[in-house]
């Protein structure tokens, strides 16, 4: 992996949109990205002639009404036996797959809330482990912000950037947790809209990164108010 990528403060914000305004095209992946904060310790149990399985999952998602979402908890066994999921304290709008844990759904306008304590457990079928989360499901925001940027030419030692693959818009409602992400999948992009914000003072970074998935440090934060 090459140098990491140089820029200099190259983030900018052009302007917010509460009004209708251009999206982005198909070569992001965007909408409602859960925090890759914490993932919650597991709990398990077992017997002393087999080893339990092991489970992680991201700890809080947040999903906006009328938006499709998924989370998938990361399981294994250390000796390499089938696995089976159970969950409960599952919502209704909830969907769930034994086979892999994954869940899914897409809330309406009555689900707005929270849902604490979901709880998926993986077993062997003798030992088993649990790891819990919780998601809020917030109503449709129609606040938007037109972000502009100056692409990276160069790495850290000073060598050309000739393989730039895109760039990451991080955000959030605080500039120590910009915890939402928007990956743009274009070098030649050099503004992104981002819809969906609700009101209160949204906190923007951006990075670039090459196609070995080197990535740049955050540039620097800028702000806007939604009203």
């Amino acid at each position: 992996m090459g140098h990491p990528i140089r820029h200099t403060a190259w983030l900018v914000i052009a302007s917010v949109l509460l009004a209708a305004c251009n999206k982005g095209g198909n070569s992001a992946t965007a909408g409602n990205v859960s925090p890759p904060a914490a993932t919650t310790p597991p709990s398990t149990t077992s017997t002393s002639s087999n080893r339990a399985p092991v489970i992680s999952i991201q700890s809080k998602a947040e999903i906006l009404v009328g938006r499709e979402w998924t989370l998938r908890p990361s399981a294994s066994h250390p000796d390499g036996q089938s696995l089976s999921f159970t969950i409960s304290n599952r919502p209704s709008w909830m969907s769930f797959s034994a086979q892999t844990g994954e869940v899914s759904g897409m809330p309406g306008a009555a689900d707005v809330g929270t849902y604490d304590n979901i709880r998926i457990t993986v077993s062997d079928g003798q030992a088993q482990a649990s790891a819990t989360f919780s998601v809020a499901v917030l109503a449709a925001a129609t606040g938007r912000a037109t972000l502009s940027w100056n692409a990276p030419t160069q790495r850290t030692d000073g060598t050309p950037l000739v393989d730039l693959a895109g760039f990451r818009v991080y955000y959030g409602t605080s500039a120590n947790d910009l915890s939402q992400v928007i990956e743009v999948r274009d070098p030649g992009a050099r503004s992104w809209v981002i819809e969906d914000l609700t009101s209160g003072t949204w906190y923007f970074a951006a990075t670039a990164f090459d196609q070995s998935g080197a990535e740049s440090s955050k540039s620097n934060t800028a702000s806007k108010k939604i009203a």
